[in-house]
């Protein structure tokens, strides 16, 4: 008999709600309705979870997370400084609408789930990983290599386009936006990459040897390392982050409370260097022009190191920082003041105009009525960051905006039912599904943000060029000398897992 995997490793989630209650009854925030509108709708997130039976692995799961960590974590870490608020009253003042919003889009989320679970398979996916574990070692580490290493190529040729760099952190060197519109593709590259650290770490932990050991630490930080200097937090940490998550927390048979620690060290250890890289950039952007890279190396040091967790003025200053980045909320909560009070309800405008972004860029026609950053676009017209910076109006808010409540909830359940079936399809984890599931999961990390229209080019244009790209892999990477016995419990491999 085939030992299943746990996949009910979430559960500790519920951790979350229970310590903002504990902070609301007995801590001293600075505004405590919101600490209570934030454990609405922390416990609204666990909803899509109790939907999935907690599965890490499950992209539903992950929506749900990410959900908590942009609406109530972010609430929750604005109140804890003595000077909490860095947005415009109006802004803040939203915050309780943002909940509200956040409550309504999970409930349907979860339901989607549910509905999606219901016509063949159990609520939980039981999946039988070790029966499809042999596809993962019938890859060679060099082809896994190959992989990894398209990042030195693809960050040279950003490099040579100007589109290597955050605006902000491009100095002198500039920043092209028209190429790294027409040279967008080339994301494809990244996920590819990101698809070779997945199936290092998933070798490393059917393995368990030291060499796959070391091979999955070089493979996680070359990426990072590589991207860093750009001065992105997307580019150096979209894809290792989630991959190194999903890795440890869906694919090990032995998760225990080390395990928990290290992730929490790595997760605090990243928001460490979110704040260093962002004061890195401002750095550069406020104050440099000519930064030749050895400058840029020690201003990323400086930047880093700078970041204190031990003084309190110095912790209050990181809390501070990490609400400003992760309370897009915001834009939600404003969007929920001024529709349809001062503006109509948006339907479905521009609607027409996406099919076109179905066609490769060089033959696509031109769309002058219509921005494909939308989201950005929305917040700018409402008044949320005009001009000082570009935050999204994330799925909650353009849903809103276009259907009022009753569409966000239904607009909510359809996408989690959605997603809910992708993970049915994905749920054997043979190597096909393990590169599919790898190449998604990049993306999948920003759908929080993206706008229904970015929704529309997951499930139709990136399903299609990522299930091309995975096939090609497949026959590429797939080593045919191994030969494979299957016996009655499970097949064996008969090979060196050599080079």
């Amino acid at each position: 008999m085939n030992r299943f995997y746990k996949i009910d490793r979430l559960q500790w989630y519920w951790l979350f709600p229970a310590a903002v209650l504990v902070y609301a009854l007995f801590g001293s925030p600075n505004t405590p309705g919101f600490v209570w509108w934030a454990l609405f709708a922390s416990i609204a997130c666990g909803l899509p979870l109790l939907a999935t039976g907690h599965d890490p692995i499950s992209f539903v799961s992950l929506l749900a997370l990410l959900h908590a960590l942009y609406y109530p974590l972010a609430v929750v870490i604005s109140l804890m400084p003595s000077s909490p608020m860095f947005f415009e009253s109006d802004l803040w003042d939203a915050t309780p609408l943002a909940m509200q919003a956040l409550v309504v889009g999970m409930a349907g989320f979860a339901l989607g789930a549910i509905l999606a679970s219901r016509p063949g398979w159990p609520r939980r996916i039981l999946r039988a990983v070790e029966a499809t574990e042999y596809e993962i070692l019938l890859v060679k580490r060099s082809s896994i290599l190959v992989m990894v290493l398209l990042i030195i190529p693809l960050a040279i040729f950003m490099l040579a386009t100007n589109t290597y760099y955050h605006f902000q952190a491009a100095g002198d060197l500039g920043w092209s936006e028209a190429n790294a519109l027409a040279f967008g593709y080339t994301g494809y590259i990244e996920y590819v990459v990101y698809a070779g650290v997945f199936l290092q770490m998933r070798r490393y932990l059917i393995t368990r040897s030291k060499k796959d050991l070391f091979l999955a630490i070089v493979c996680a930080l070359l990426p990072f390392v590589v991207m860093l200097p750009s001065g992105s937090r997307d580019l150096a940490l979209r894809g290792t982050v989630p991959t190194v998550f999903v890795a440890f927390t869906g694919f090990t048979k032995r998760f225990s409370p080390k395990t928990i620690v290290l992730l929490a060290c790595i997760g605090i250890l990243v928001l460490i260097i979110m704040v260093g890289i962002t004061a890195y950039r401002e750095r550069i952007y406020y104050e440099l022009e000519n930064v030749s890279l050895k400058e840029r190396v020690d201003l990323l040091q400086s930047g880093v190191s700078k970041v204190s967790v031990l003084s309190k003025e110095g912790f209050e200053q990181l809390l501070s920082r990490w609400g400003y980045r992760f309370a897009d909320y915001v834009v939600v909560g404003k969007i929920v003041s001024v529709f349809p009070s001062l503006y109509e309800y948006r339907l479905f405008e521009d609607v027409e105009y996406w099919p076109i972004y179905l066609l490769p860029n060089p033959i696509r026609p031109k769309t002058p009525d219509f921005e494909p950053r939308d989201s950005a676009a929305l917040s700018a017209n409402v008044g949320v960051f005009s001009g000082k910076g570009s935050s999204p109006a994330m799925i909650l808010g353009d849903l809103f905006s276009r259907f009022s409540w009753m569409g966000m909830f239904f607009g909510m359940m359809a996408l989690g039912f959605a997603l809910r079936g992708l993970d049915k399809w994905l749920s054997r984890f043979g190597l096909f599904e393990t590169l599919v599931y790898s190449l998604l999961l990049v993306t999948v990390v920003k759908l929080p943000h993206t706008s229904l229209f970015g929704w529309f080019l997951f499930f139709s244009r990136s399903m299609f060029i990522i299930l091309v790209i995975a096939f090609i892999l497949k026959l590429f990477i797939w080593n045919r000398k191994i030969r494979v016995r299957a016996s009655k419990r499970k097949p064996i491999v008969h090979a060196e897992m050599n080079f």
